[in-house]
């Protein structure tokens, strides 16, 4: 399921900018142009001064690896740390065989993607545009080489040309619950509502495009992915439950400016990766529920949460996933969930597929005391050091705490809206 993204969050993400509400065009066909909610081009990032002014001064720089392309030699990593400072989710650095270039200003955050074309020399790098609870938009950089073998970023695309290339394409009609998609005149697909508590679509601006502008660079061609949002009447948010993913390949020119191929459907076969990725992140999750909550205070409701070091997919029959994990049990107290016990639990958690489902099959626990850190660099390995990063960083443990309590409490229809520690103030998770 789709995330729902609030449009006034949107708006600060872009830093003050107000939400783009134009009249559509309509075609001689009937068909209606999708309107964008980004409506000026995205600012370049910059780092803060207090982690740039780090950097410089930095004795140990903390990678974490993003592509490792060892047949050309070819690195590229995101940066954690510099001595013991959190750089904030910026940071790319880019090694070509013993010559490191580093991109201080570029985002490592949202999960980064790179890929190095061999045939054309370019590094593709993708990174965050925006930040935000279910908001998925990119920026896509072109990376070269100078004979030294530095690199430098010799093009970028910034996600508002993108929607405004796709605001003059992508088109739809109405009918009832239905809506249907176009690209220019070419029909591309029928999505149907499934809220029908929402009063039906916005009739003067039902459908959005923005908030979710994201690359794919694992194929041989750069594709560009696409999910529509759709605006209720009742509802001042976008919602994508039910709106198909969009794919188109993606070239650059001579001067950097991007162009766009046809549209089409992504193929389940290419979404089912997340699909079962997802399903097995749950089963780790029942797990946490099962196995390690009953065994602490019992509360009215068990909630864990997850953040990933690492994933290991190469076996079926051992999927294995490193990650600082964690479970709370809480007492519901009006609109307040009160924790009652819990605790962390960093491992290693081996999965596999037991007819037809997915299953924790082992988990190899880090130790407590001063068995802590030697069990931790023996199941963490080469990823020990991403492991700290993510652990000493309580910010977003806390961040991530939230956004599971936030999912649990809307899929269970629980009246909260703040959990609290013992003697701690509440905190508001929605």
């Amino acid at each position: 399921m789709k995330k729902i993204i609030v449009i006034a969050a949107a708006i600060i993400f872009l830093g003050g900018l107000s939400v783009l509400m134009n009249s559509c065009q309509t075609k001689q066909s009937g068909i209606r142009l999708v309107a964008g909610i980004l409506d000026a081009p995205l600012p370049a990032d910059a780092a803060p001064q207090h982690v740039q002014e780090a950097y410089g001064q930095a004795l140990k720089v903390h990678p974490f690896e993003i592509l490792s392309d060892e047949a050309s030699s070819i690195s590229v990593c995101g940066i954690g740390e510099v001595d013991t400072t959190s750089t904030e989710g910026y940071g790319i650095m880019v090694t070509k065989d013993a010559t490191s270039t580093t991109f201080l200003n570029i985002r490592n955050t949202r999960q980064p993607m790179a890929r190095y074309d061999e045939q054309t020399g370019n590094l593709w790098l993708t990174s965050s545009a925006m930040e935000g609870s279910g908001v998925r938009v990119e920026w896509l950089y072109e990376i070269r080489f100078h004979d030294n073998d530095s690199a430098y970023v010799a093009a970028v695309v910034n996600p508002y040309e993108v929607q405004q290339a796709l605001c003059q394409r992508l088109g739809y009609t109405l009918d009832g619950d239905s809506v249907t998609l176009y690209d220019g005149e070419r029909q591309l697909a029928t999505a149907v509502n499934s809220l029908s508590d929402m009063g039906g679509f916005d009739t003067e601006q039902p459908l959005w495009i923005g908030e979710q502008l994201f690359y794919d660079l694992t194929g041989d061609q750069v594709q560009l992915q696409v999910v529509p949002g759709m605006k209720f009447a009742t509802s001042p948010v976008l919602m994508y439950d039910d709106m198909p993913t969009l794919s188109l390949p993606v070239s650059l020119s001579g001067e950097g400016t991007p162009a766009f191929g046809e549209i089409a459907l992504l193929q389940a076969a290419e979404a089912s990766d997340e699909a079962e990725a997802d399903s097995y992140l749950k089963a780790i999750d029942h797990y946490f529920v099962d196995s390690v909550g009953s065994h602490y205070s019992k509360g009215e409701f068990c909630i864990p949460s997850h953040t990933i070091v690492a994933v290991d997919e190469q076996n079926a029959e051992d999927i294995r996933v490193w990650g600082d994990f964690w479970v709370f049990n809480y007492n519901l107290e009006g609109d307040t969930l009160k924790c009652v016990s819990g605790g962390s639990h960093p491992g290693l958690a081996h999965v596999q597929q037991v007819d037809g489902q997915f299953q924790v099959t082992a988990f190899d626990a880090v130790e407590d005391g001063s068995r802590y850190l030697p069990t931790a660099k023996r199941i963490f390995g080469e990823r020990f050091d991403e492991f700290q990063r993510i652990a000493s960083d309580e910010k977003v443990r806390e961040a991530v705490r939230a956004e599971a309590i936030a999912a649990y409490v809307e899929q269970h229809e629980l009246p909260a809206t703040l959990y609290q520690d013992y003697g701690w103030p509440a905190v508001k998770f929605k």
